[in-house]
């Protein structure tokens, strides 16, 4: 007996110590995956976890109230219009909220840096009117290549300080699908190479054949072949500067009811700019600047958006001549902050366009001036206001004057 109760109680014993060091032992953890900042490209990246490609989320809340008053009844007949404002409509507003997301990721890799950038926007217009998502824009740039939706390698707008909320200044601000590469010689000079889509330039080719009537149309190709788009540019403390220039085709002649092109003319559209930028070493963040540009073919590369009846060319079909637009613009401003959180801009330009006689309008020139005066009350949310007035002269509709003013509030986060 005394030995079994020795037996069972060394073994209850040597139990126990095992029981006691099992529970010493540590207890295997899954590691957890912290997302980790990243300060290689500025504030707001973070690593997207498991990668080493960096992620800035932003975006934007924008409150809009505009009103348009057309002064042409004082005495001008000519009607200017702008997203569906005129003196016969009977709304003389528009009220929009816009919502921009901003999605932007970067990747160091061993053949330079790898790209991608998203901004995609949203609108509710007055009416209860919701407008289809817009991607503004969609590229990937990889070492000196961008591909995909992005601005124009033509434009170089910092020199027009206007708040632009009614009638585009002379200048151009646009996005379109690019295929470029872009040369960095250091210092700040860089010179770009593109092509790009030149239809969503296009402003249309009138003509003096009725189109649909009996079984001959006319018809233009302005977008037959893309835009070649190159620039030289420098950015430094003091400012920044840019030449551009472009070369296109256009086409246009009549086509018959069999499908056959005929009687057809070609021309060579081509443009040339500059622009200039520079910092004011006085004052609080004054900048000051001015641009001008010059085509022949594609109006909208002096004037992104022009009046209604700003034309591309015009093909006479009786005499065969085919006489393309020769457009000008000129344009400048200021911004300036007077005190960290009251800033004001202003801007002006002009624009002539030298077009057919034969042409529904004739030569137009147009005149833009408009100032903005924004506050931040606290850092990222923003309230403004701005008016513009516009001018409009044309050989065969006669001349008309608007004016338009806005409110906004406006937060970027």
């Amino acid at each position: 007996m005394n030995i079994k109760r020795l037996v069972l109680g060394t073994a209850a014993g040597a139990l126990a110590v095992t029981g006691a060091q099992a529970a010493d032992l540590p207890v295997v953890v899954e590691p957890v995956e912290y997302v980790r900042i990243c300060d290689a490209y500025g504030t707001g990246f973070y690593y997207i976890p498991g990668t080493e490609t960096c992620l800035r989320v932003a975006g934007r809340i924008r409150a809009d109230y505009q009103f348009f008053g057309d002064l042409s009844a004082d005495g001008g007949d000519y009607e200017i219009t702008n997203r569906g404002y005129d003196r016969d409509n009977e709304r003389g507003y528009r009220f929009r909220a816009r919502a921009y997301l901003y999605l932007d990721s970067r990747t160091s890799t061993e053949f330079g840096l790898l790209r991608t950038f998203t901004e995609l926007q949203w609108n509710w217009e007055d009416g209860n009117s919701f407008q289809q998502t817009d991607v503004e824009r969609a590229f990937i740039q990889f070492g000196g290549l961008t591909f995909g939706n992005t601005r124009s390698f033509w434009d170089y707008s910092d020199a027009f300080f206007g708040s632009q909320f009614f009638w585009e200044a002379p200048t151009s601000d646009h996005h379109t699908m690019v295929a470029a590469y872009t040369a960095a010689f250091g210092n700040g000079f860089s010179a770009s190479l593109s092509i790009e889509d030149s239809s969503s330039r296009q402003l249309g080719i009138q003509s003096d054949i009725d189109v649909g009537s009996g079984d001959d149309e006319a018809y233009d190709k302005t977008a037959w072949v893309p835009d070649l788009v190159a620039n030289i540019r420098v950015d430094q403390g003091w400012g920044s500067a840019q030449i551009m220039g472009f070369v296109g085709y256009r086409e246009a002649g009549r086509l018959n009811g069999n499908g056959i092109y005929s009687d057809s003319e070609s021309e060579i559209a081509y443009g040339v700019g500059g622009g200039v930028t520079i910092n004011v070493p006085f004052g609080t963040d004054t900048t000051v600047g001015i641009q001008a540009a010059y085509s022949h073919g594609s109006a909208a590369y002096v004037n992104e958006t022009p009046v209604a009846d700003v034309i591309d060319g015009y093909w006479n079909d009786a005499s065969g001549n085919f006489d393309l637009t020769d457009a000008f613009s000129v344009a400048g401003g200021f911004s300036t902050s007077f005190t960290p959180a009251l800033s004001y801009t202003l801007g002006g330009g002009y624009a002539y366009y030298d077009q057919a006689n034969d042409s529904d309008a004739g030569d137009i020139q147009s005149i833009t001036v408009d100032g903005m005066l924004s506050y931040e009350i606290v850092s990222g949310f923003v309230f403004a206001g701005g008016l513009q007035y516009k001018y409009v002269d044309t050989d065969h509709l006669g001349d008309g004057n608007a004016l338009a003013g806005f409110l906004r509030a406006q937060r970027t986060f």
